[in-house]
C-alpha cells in the first residue's frame, strides 16, 4: 500500500475551509472567475476581484459553481501569513544549489492524534519548491490511497505560488478512483488525486490533506509509518503524535538520530511526541539499490498489542472461514486420491490451484487481513495473495496434512519491527508444511511460480504463524540456495568450414527465471513465434530461428525446459588459414558497475546462479590454435569459474557463476566492480582455429 494508506484524519488545523468560486462562461468565449451575486431574467450580477459587474442574460452561455480549497484572506503572496511559505518567498530555493534534484521538500509535516477508541487521525502538510521541469508533474499531482469502508481521505487546501500569483485547487481538479477496478472481487483500495494549478519551474506548492480510519477494528488496527528521507532533498521533516492521558502507544525508530522523540505534557494531560530531522539530502538513484523503505530513516507507531494476541484473534476468524463444504472436501479428496506421499499431495493440490484458481494481484493490505471463507474462494475460483494461500492451507488440512498458516512481511515493504506487534506490519501469506522433516514455505500466487519457487520478495523475511501448531510464533522464511535460482544451459554448436554456425540450445531455468518463461503460456502461437525470433536475434543479429520447443509451462511441479535451434551465416571470421569466433551468448556486460563509486548498498531480492556446459563441433581440417585459459574469479559474495577443453574436432566449455550475497555494503563496491569487469573481460576473448 502506498505511503499514507494507514493514516486517519489527524489534528485538523482550523486554517482553511473550502470556499466557492464560480466561473461565468460568455458566448464570446470569455471565462471569468468570481462569485455569482444574483441573477434574474434580464441580467447576471457577478463579483470579480471585489467589483460587481452586470452581464446581459443573452451574453451568458453558462455558469459553473466551483468549490475552492483555499485559505481565506491569502489571495496574493503579500497576504500569506504562514512563516514557512513567507521565508521561502523571501529566500527562494535555486536550482544551482541543488544540481541533481528536481524539487526541494521544504516542509513535510504530519500531525496525528490517537483516540481512545483506538483510531488514529492525521493531517499532513507539504511545502515544495519546484527546481526543474522534470519534477513539475510529479510534485503537482499528489495521490492518496485509502481503504473503502475503513478509511477516508480529504483535501484541506492546496495552492501554488508562481510569478506573484497564488492559485488554489478547486473541485474540478480532484478525482476519486478505484485502484483495482479490473479485479472487482477485490476492488476496495480507493484513491484521491488532485492537480495543483499553475505549477512551473520556480513555483512553490503548499497543500494539506487529512486521512484516517473511521472505524476501529482489530483486523485493521491503527498503524502509521513515516519516512524522513527520500529521492528529493528535504529541509524539515516532522512527525507529531498526541496521545491522550491514560492511553499508551508503541513506536519503533529505524535509522533515526538518538535523543528522539521529544516529549511534552499538554494542558489536557495528553502527551505529545515529536520526531524531527532537518536538511536531509536526496538519495541518488544507483543500479541495484535497495528499496527506499530499507534505506530511509523512519518511525512506525501503533496502539499496544502482542503477537500472541494478534495470532489468537486471527486464528479464531480463520477457523470459522476454514470450514469446508461438501464440494470442497470432495474435490480435495479427488485431487489427493492418487498421491503416494505427503509431498505428492502438496504438489497435486498446488498444481490444481495454479490451473483452476485465478490469481488476483491485489496485496493483502489493500483488501483485507482476514481471508474470505474457503468455500467462497473455491466456488469463485479467484484468490489474491491472502485468499489463494488460505484455500491451499484448508485443502491440505482436508487431505490429512498438518500445515501452518503464516503472515509475512515482504522485503519491499520496509524493515520488520518485532518490538512493535501490529497486524499492519504484515503484507503477504504463505503456508508452512513439514515434508519428511523438511519444513517448506509455499506461497501460491500467480500461476507461473513452481511449487517450491518462493519469490525473492518473500525469501529471508519474518512472519507470524496465525494458525497451526506454533500459533503466535515469529518465524523466518529461508533464503533459498543460489542453485535454486537462475538457469542451466546445455548447448551443442556446429561450425562449418565457411564459418556458418548451427546451434541447438537447451535452457533449464529456475526460480524467477522459470516464472518468467512460464508467462509465455498465456501468449498466442504468433506471439510466441515472434518472441523466439527476437530471442535468437538478441544472441546474434544475423541469427535465423530454426525451431523451438517449450516443456512443462503448465506443470508447476516440474522444471521448465526450453529448446531452441538457430543458425548464423558467416558467424566466424575467416582470414587465410585462420578462423576466429566467440562462443555465442557468453558476453557479459558490466554496465551496472560502470559508476566509479557508489554510496548505497548493492541489493538483490534473491541469490543467483548460472551454469552452462557447451560443446562446439569444429570444421573438418581445423584445430584450436588458441582458447582462453581457465579462470577462477572471486568477488564479494560472488564467484565465477570458466574453462575450455580442447580435443580433436571438438571444443568444450564449462561455466559457473554464483552469487551468494543478497546485499553488499558500499565499501565492497570497488572489489565487486573489479570482479564484474574481470568476468566481462574474459568473455570478450576470441577463440582461434587454424587450418591444418
Amino acid at each position: 500500500m502506498a505511503a499514507f494508506a494507514g493514516m486517519a484524519p489527524g489534528i485538523i488545523l482550523a486554517l482553511a475551509a473550502p470556499t466557492r468560486a464560480d466561473i461565468l462562461f460568455l458566448n464570446a468565449g470569455n471565462e471569468i472567475t468570481g462569485r455569482l451575486v444574483r441573477m434574474d431574467a434580464s441580467k447576471v450580477t457577478f463579483e470579480e476581484e471585489g467589483r460587481l459587474r452586470d452581464y446581459p442574460r443573452s451574453a451568458v452561455l453558462k455558469i459553473k459553481f466551483v468549490k475552492v480549497f483555499d485559505i481565506p484572506g491569502e489571495s496574493s503572496p503579500g497576504r500569506i501569513q504562514d512563516p514557512v511559505l513567507k521565508k521561502a518567498l523571501a529566500s527562494p530555493y535555486l536550482p544551482e544549489n541543488y544540481p541533481d534534484d528536481g524539487y526541494v521538500k521544504i516542509l513535510d509535516e504530519r500531525r496525528c492524534q490517537f483516540r481512545r477508541d483506538r483510531t488514529l487521525r492525521c493531517s499532513q502538510r507539504r511545502v515544495e519548491a519546484i527546481l526543474r521541469e522534470r519534477a513539475k508533474d510529479r510534485a503537482s499531482n499528489p495521490k492518496l490511497y485509502y481503504l473503502d469502508g475503513i478509511q477516508k481521505a480529504f483535501v484541506d487546501y492546496a495552492r501554488s505560488v508562481t510569478s506573484g500569483l497564488v492559485s488554489y485547487l478547486d473541485d474540478t481538479s480532484i478525482e476519486r478512483g478505484s485502484e483495482f477496478a479490473g479485479a472487482p472481487a477485490y476492488d476496495r483500495l480507493k484513491s484521491l488525486k488532485f492537480a495543483i494549478p499553475n505549477v512551473n519551474m520556480g513555483s512553490l506548492i503548499d497543500y494539506r490533506f487529512d486521512m484516517g480510519t473511521v472505524v476501529a477494528v482489530s483486523t485493521y488496527p491503527a498503524f502509521g509509518a513515516m519516512s524522513f528521507r527520500g529521492m528529493e532533498p528535504s529541509v524539515e521533516t516532522r512527525l507529531t503524535l498526541d496521545v491522550p492521558r491514560g492511553f499508551s502507544i508503541r513506536y519503533a525508530a529505524y535509522r533515526m538520530p538518538s535523543g528522539l522523540p521529544r516529549r511534552r505534557r499538554l494542558k489536557d494531560g495528553s502527551t505529545r511526541l515529536v520526531w524531527e530531522m532537518r536538511d536531509q539530502p536526496s538519495f541518488r538513484p544507483e543500479n541495484q539499490m535497495p528499496p527506499l523503505s530499507r534505506l530511509a530513516p523512519a518511525v512506525f507507531y501503533a496502539p499496544p498489542d502482542s503477537w500472541t494476541r494478534i495470532a489468537s484473534r486471527l486464528s479464531r476468524l480463520i477457523g470459522r472461514r476454514a470450514r469446508a463444504g461438501p464440494e470442497l472436501k470432495a474435490k480435495t479428496r479427488e485431487i489427493a486420491a492418487s498421491a503416494k506421499s505427503p509431498e505428492d499431495v502438496v504438489k497435486a493440490i498446488y498444481q490444481w490451484l495454479g490451473r483452476e484458481v485465478k490469481y488476483q494481484g491485489v496485496p493483502m493490505p489493500d483488501y483485507s487481513y482476514v481471508p474470505k471463507p474457503a468455500d467462497e474462494v473455491f466456488n469463485a475460483r479467484l484468490g489474491n495473495g491472502l485468499d489463494k494461500p488460505f484455500l491451499f492451507y484448508v485443502m491440505l488440512k482436508i487431505a490429512g496434512l498438518d500445515p501452518e498458516f503464516v503472515y509475512v512481511k515482504d522485503k519491499g515493504s520496509g524493515p520488520f519491527e518485532p518490538a512493535l506487534p501490529s497486524l499492519r506490519q504484515l503484507s503477504a501469506a504463505a503456508v508452512l508444511v513439514d515434508l519428511g522433516g523438511r519444513r517448506v514455505f509455499i506461497a501460491p500466487g500467480d500461476d507461473v511460480w513452481g511449487w517450491l519457487d518462493l519469490p525473492g520478495s518473500l525469501q529471508g523475511v519474518h512472519g507470524l504463524v496465525v494458525a497451526g501448531r506454533e500459533k503466535g510464533k515469529i518465524v523466518e522464511t529461508p533464503l533459498l540456495p543460489a542453485a535454486s535460482e537462475g538457469a542451466r544451459q546445455e548447448a551443442r554448436y556446429a561450425l562449418d568450414a565457411s564459418g556458418n554456425l548451427h546451434a541447438d540450445v537447451t535452457l533449464l531455468p529456475l526460480g524467477a527465471e522459470a516464472a518468467s518463461w512460464r508467462g509465455l503460456k498465456d501468449m498466442t502461437k504468433e506471439e510466441i513465434d515472434r518472441y523466439f525470433e527476437e530471442f535468437v536475434h538478441d544472441i546474434h543479429p544475423g541469427a535465423r530461428l530454426a525451431s523451438y520447443a517449450l516443456e512443462n509451462l503448465e506443470d508447476l511441479t516440474r522444471g521448465v525446459r526450453v529448446r531452441v535451434s538457430y543458425g548464423v551465416k558467416s558467424y566466424a571470421l575467416a582470414v587465410g588459414r585462420y578462423m576466429a569466433f566467440r562462443l555465442p551468448w557468453t558476453q557479459r556486460g558490466a554496465g551496472d558497475v560502470g559508476a566509479p563509486a557508489r554510496t548505497l548498498p548493492l541489493f538483490w531480492f534473491a541469490r543467483g546462479h548460472e551454469e552452462r556446459e557447451d560443446a562446439v563441433a569444429l570444421p573438418r581440417g581445423y584445430a584450436v590454435a588458441f582458447s582462453p585459459p581457465p579462470v577462477d574469479i572471486r568477488g564479494p559474495g560472488s564467484s565465477y569459474r570458466a574453462s575450455y577443453a580442447v580435443s580433436p574436432l571438438r571444443l568444450g566449455f564449462r561455466e559457473d557463476m554464483t552469487r551468494e550475497a543478497v546485499e553488499l555494503p558500499a565499501s565492497d563496491y570497488a572489489a565487486y566492480k573489479r570482479y564484474r569487469e574481470s568476468v566481462a573481460a574474459f568473455a570478450r576473448q576470441w577463440i582461434v582455429l587454424r587450418k591444418e
